[in-house]
């Protein structure tokens, strides 16, 4: 997107003065940039929000705003040309339109990538730049390729706004996430890109700089900017830089969200230097994150029940509050409760239910054995500080002991349960497990014979993430096994290692 932006501004800059801006919006949002791209996982999910904020804070109408979630690229072509097309009858009727495009997905340096097909630059320079009147904002979240935190394109823009001059506003300006030559990333922690969600953050309030009640384009931009400068410089990768060129003319400002429209919102006091971040009850999704200090912060939230805590200064408090349906919950800080130490917690490690497969290789409790391969199915599910796991396994083997041949088969059933630690690259379990196993000794004569195996012991593992759905385990497990050889109960010493490919639902 390095030459997205000079194209783009050459193209959508010149315009007339008019009214103050009815407004159209087009959000859109593709994971899939075809073949030789990995997919995303948030775009589709960041393009919801950004719609949700304009129609709750942003003053879009009702059916205003449209929303695209994988497009083709002639579906992508055709939302385009609706948008010009209901934003040239609105200038028609005296009605001077500010008009949003936002996009977030896959690109390169000649276009926007949605599936394998590419939409120029140059289209979508072409289609927007048809309208003459009004303010027009592209907001360009683009990205290329993906690992535990991904990579996306970006493009350079000029560094200074340029001041209006006379009269409503009118121009255009372009946001990118990241300047040139340099990754932009979305992540598993915040369930989106970097600078999309502290830019959907700052509309609801935060970025509210002059407490106004309302949030500008420069407000929301040099919100989103430091936000995103600051989570991405300890990423692992090199920190990012948003970007925007602009040339908008007029005294009127460009605002993107009025806070006072809000039918539901949270209210913090003014106060000392404190930080609060503000997530849903019913998904643990971050809407919010305040500094609040010498003025009130307002944070327009829909209503309904969230989770509060005050991260600054220490010790942490937390709690619940309400946003009622019509009008202002005030937070008290003096409800809020200690908070244990919190431990950070690997991305992709978020507690919940997940499904395994995995592959094993075991020491059974028969002498001259050697060991037996197996696969099993399970479900895991993953608390704060508690792993409790549920499966079931199978696993055979050829024996010769000394002359005896036999095939060994067993179908066992296990459970395990272990404290878990969440680091930051992985998480590291520790507990007890046990099984049964229905075993059987099938020999060269064709005599049978069987028992149930029980097992219990102590096991070790680490998990691994692999995305924001997937993971790695290995395990480690050590047995004392107990079943009856030749009429006797006995027990014996097993040892197993496995590695299981855990899926999120």
């Amino acid at each position: 997107m390095i030459r997205a932006a000079p194209l783009l501004l050459a193209l959508l800059a010149p315009g007339l003065a008019g009214a103050a801006p009815d407004r159209v919006g087009l959000v859109v949002g593709s994971n899939d940039g075809g073949p030789d791209r990995a997919a995303l996982w948030y775009a589709e999910k960041d393009a919801s929000r950004i719609a949700g904020v304009l129609a709750e804070v942003g003053g879009f109408a009702p059916g205003t705003v449209e929303l695209l979630r994988s497009p083709t690229a002639a579906e992508l072509r055709a939302a385009l040309t609706a948008l010009a097309r209901r934003a040239r009858a609105l200038a028609d009727g005296g009605h001077p339109p500010l008009v949003l495009f936002y996009f977030s997905g896959h690109a390169d340096p000649l276009g926007l990538k949605v599936g394998g097909e590419r939409v120029p630059y140059a289209e979508v320079s072409a289609i927007l730049g048809s309208l003459r009147v009004g303010v027009r904002v592209a907001v360009l979240d683009a990205c290329h390729s993906g690992a535990l935190t991904q990579e996306k394109g970006a493009s350079a823009a000029p560094l200074d706004f340029e001041v209006p001059r006379s009269g409503p506003a009118d121009g255009v300006a372009i946001l990118t996430s990241a300047s040139a030559g340099e990754p932009a990333q979305e992540s598993a922690a915040i369930g989106g890109s970097y600078f999309t969600h502290h830019l959907t953050l700052g509309l609801r309030g935060p970025a509210d700089g002059d407490g106004d009640g309302r949030v500008t384009l420069g407000e929301a931009f040099r919100y989103a900017y430091h936000r995103t400068l600051s989570a991405t410089a300890g990423a692992g990768v090199p920190p990012q830089h948003p970007t925007y060129a602009m040339r908008v003319s007029g005294q009127d400002e460009v605002v993107l969200a009025d806070l006072r429209s809000a039918r539901s919102a949270l209210a913090f006091a003014s106060g000392p230097p404190r930080r609060f971040v503000v997530a849903r009850a019913d998904s643990a999704e971050l809407v919010a994150e305040v500094d609040a200090g010498a003025r009130p912060v307002r944070v327009a939230l829909p209503a309904g029940r969230y989770r509060l805590e005050r991260t600054a200064p220490e010790p942490p408090r937390g709690g619940w509050v309400e946003v009622p349906a019509e009008g202002a919950a005030a937070v008290d800080e003096g409800a809020l409760a200690l908070l244990a130490p919190a431990v950070a917690r690997a991305k992709g490690l978020e507690p919940g239910v997940r499904a395994f497969a995995q592959l094993f290789a075991a020491t059974p409790a028969l002498r001259r054995f050697g060991v037996a391969w197996g696969a099993g199915l399970g479900l895991r599910a993953s608390f704060p500080w508690l792993s409790v796991r549920a499966g079931a396994s199978y696993e055979e083997k050829s024996v010769d002991d000394d002359g005896v041949h036999y095939d060994y088969r067993a179908l066992s059933l296990s459970a395990a349960a272990g404290l878990e630690l969440p680091l930051r690259r992985v998480g590291l379990q520790a507990g007890l497990q046990g099984s049964a196993a229905l075993a059987e000794q099938r020999f060269a004569g064709g005599s049978t014979t069987g028992d149930v195996l029980w097992s219990a012991g102590p096991y070790a593992a680490a998990v691994l993430p692999l995305g924001p759905a997937w993971g790695l385990r290995v395990d480690l497990e050590g047995s004392a096994s107990r079943f009856r050889l030749n009429g006797d109960a006995v027990w014996r010493p097993t040892l197993r290692g496995s590695a299981a490919l855990e899926r999120a639902f």
